[in-house]
């Protein structure tokens, strides 16, 4: 299959357990060795991400979640967010990103929409604040890297 596999971490650099997304790419960016169809992008604002629906076969978002999970625990959600979790995404971005995702839907409803798919690290409901993640939340990075490149080989997009 043709087409570009781009992978998005969302966050925010400052916001504790909400940067987990960042830490994420940053993860994958340093191991290298995803092939040239998969870029990586780092959002602090939901908002930014429809713009890199255009053109993508499938798009993976990481992101932190809030729920009744402990924290570090990893969720993938397909078609996400039609596919309705009883966890939410963490919104400290003016746009949250169910939103951004149905505005980009929305934007390219006309062209073929991309493959969505959301791993989500639960940060639980007294999620750290400040700089740094708490350690559960920074135990779970190397995993959820793990995840995207399982996602990414099951798309055809990792060597």
């Amino acid at each position: 299959m043709s087409g570009a596999l781009r992978v998005v971490g969302v966050g925010h650099p400052g916001g504790g357990d909400d940067a987990v997304g960042l830490a994420v790419v940053d993860s994958l960016r340093t191991a290298g060795g995803l092939p040239p169809a998969v870029t990586l992008h780092a959002v602090t604002d939901p908002a930014d991400l429809p713009p890199l629906f255009e053109g993508a076969r499938a798009v993976i978002v990481v992101d932190a979640v809030q729920g009744n999970g402990v924290p570090g625990e990893l969720t993938v959600l397909e078609g996400f967010p039609r596919a309705r979790a009883r966890r939410r995404t963490v919104a400290t971005h003016g746009l949250g990103l169910e939103e951004a995702i149905a505005l980009g839907r929305t934007l390219w409803a006309d062209s073929s929409s991309p493959l969505l798919r959301l791993v989500g690290i639960e940060i639980g409901a007294g999620a750290h604040r400040g700089m740094g993640l708490s350690a559960p939340v920074a135990a779970a990075v190397e995993p959820a890297a793990a995840q995207v490149c399982a996602l990414l080989e099951a798309l055809g997009g990792a060597s």
